[in-house]
């Protein structure tokens, strides 16, 4: 569990791993830390440049690493790679399909088979769709919705809080805006303000380093436009009642007209 997390490059990562895999027994690589994570889920969610997520996972399921497990709050190891924010939107997509296509080689069938099979019917499985369009991931989401998540897409995302995956992405797509434009505002018009856009430095750090919290900025607005395209609903539409309770951000509206009057 340490090792999969420490800065080794992964040839020594995978060096160090083949002496405990020599021992007889070796040692069960689908054992929980106290958190509950096992190794892979751990590797899929280390945010650590120096690390690549996709070599430590094949090496770990060549071990015997279960492609299943789950985190205590029912989290599968393509909602930590959504969530992982040293990867691009393109490694997350590339490295969820491949994991999906090394099952489906082995069962003989389709990724989408695969993922209806494993991993839709379990309850955490919302979480990553949610995960990866919060994230503005828009081929990753892409990916999960046509490999069976479209199924889904109008469900409650946490059965505490009525708000589907729609509610969830248009409050991560006003938090991105709003950052961005506070942000943007602490330089002068002109040549400060585009060198600190082209240096990619005033987009909300919580979405992950500059480039990937840029990606996440322009994602998010695609991504909206998508969850509409597949049939996806707010809460509030599906049930008139609803009212999410997370969702505690200012109308678009009244944030515009008090707030960025301020920041000019």
């Amino acid at each position: 569990h340490l090792l999969v997390t420490i800065y080794h490059s992964e040839e020594e990562f995978r060096s160090a791993c083949d002496i405990f895999f020599a021992h007889d027994p070796p040692p069960d690589v689908n054992l929980g830390d106290r958190q509950g994570l096992t190794p892979l889920l751990i590797a899929a969610d280390t945010n650590q440049i120096t690390q690549d997520p996709e070599q430590r996972a094949i090496y770990l399921i060549s071990k015997g690493a279960d492609l299943e497990a789950r985190t205590r709050e029912n989290k599968d190891v393509f909602c930590l790679l959504a969530n992982n924010k040293t990867l691009s939107d393109q490694q997350s997509h590339d490295i969820i399909c491949r994991l999906l296509s090394h099952t489906a080689t082995l069962e003989g069938c389709s990724i989408a088979q695969v993922y209806k099979k494993h991993y839709l019917p379990q309850r955490g499985a919302l979480l990553t769709l949610s995960t990866a369009a919060m994230a503005g991931r828009v081929k990753t989401t892409t990916l999960l919705l046509d490999v069976g998540l479209d199924e889904a897409i109008n469900n409650l995302v946490d059965s505490r809080d009525p708000a589907t995956v729609l509610d969830v992405t248009i409050f991560s797509a006003e938090q991105s805006r709003h950052m961005h434009l506070d942000l943007l505002a602490a330089y002068s018009p002109g040549a400060p303000r585009a060198r600190a856009l082209a240096s990619q430095t005033v987009y909300d750090p919580r979405q992950g380093p500059p480039v990937r919290a840029a990606e996440a900025y322009w994602g998010l607005p695609e991504i909206l436009q998508l969850l509409r395209g597949r049939g996806a609903k707010r809460a509030c539409e599906l049930v008139p009642s609803s009212h999410p309770s997370h969702v505690t951000l200012d109308h678009p509206d009244v944030w515009d007209i008090t707030h960025m009057y301020w920041v000019g």
